[in-house]
């Protein structure tokens, strides 16, 4: 298990003034996927969201029942950004509806009590939860006080070939090519050092790299440098 800051902000924000206010959704299909979902029952639906704003943001993620059930969809908050207090400080703003719905927020107990509910998120088909110190007010930017926690998988390739890196990287190493034990190939460029753009593995060489499950096509979804093995 690894835990990285997460800072990632929701995609369309809903607009909360105060507790008695009401919020207001304009809901209609399209060709876009809604940012931010934790979790959809049915996660092949695609939705937009158009909200009219009051004074103060909650962030958020739309969940879908059904296909084309749009009653059903409701708008799930995990964050009231502007509002004051700590975070169940700041979630008691919101005020719940039959559209409206707040994230149950958990106390995480101790580390094996956080193995098992992100197994549980998991077997959902959830990616992974965030923990927070719901003592602090809401902080904008990176915070080790708000860290993403995902499970991974590692395996071995091995390299066939370099790509040229750009930008940043321009003349040195952007990614390996590298030859998985079905024959595919696949590129890794996340997690290569600066020391090992200027000077990579040696072609033929075997490195051991992570990744977070499979993508639709069946290879390794965000794959990342992990370390070469050492033949003694």
């Amino acid at each position: 298990m690894r835990l990285k800051p997460h800072i990632q902000r929701a995609k369309g924000c809903a607009a909360l003034a105060a507790p008695r206010n009401k919020i207001k959704l304009r809901l209609k299909p399209h060709n876009q996927r809604a940012k931010g979902c934790a979790a959809s029952a049915a996660p092949r639906n695609k939705i937009k969201l158009r909200l009219k704003p009051h004074n103060q943001r909650a962030k958020g993620c739309a969940a879908l029942a059904a296909p084309n059930k749009w009653q059903q969809l409701t708008y799930n908050i995990f964050e009231v950004p502007e509002a004051k207090g700590n975070l169940l400080q700041r979630l008691s703003n919101v005020k719940e509806t039959s559209y409206l719905k707040l994230i149950k927020q958990i106390k995480v107990k101790d580390k094996e009590h956080l193995k098992s509910f992100l197994k549980s998120v998991e077997e959902k088909g959830g990616e992974g939860v965030v923990v927070r110190d719901g003592s602090l007010p809401y902080y904008t930017g990176r915070d080790k006080n708000a860290l993403k926690v995902k499970s991974y998988q590692d395996t071995e390739c091995k390299i066939v070939g370099y790509n040229e890196g750009k930008g940043k990287y321009k003349d040195k190493l952007g990614s390996l090519n590298c030859k998985l034990k079905d024959g595919k190939i696949i590129k890794i460029g996340s997690g290569l050092s600066n020391a090992l753009r200027d000077e990579p593995p040696k072609i033929n060489s075997i490195i051991t790299f992570k990744y977070y499950g499979l993508t639709s096509k069946g290879n390794p979804r965000f794959p990342i440098y992990l370390r070469e093995r050492i033949i003694k």
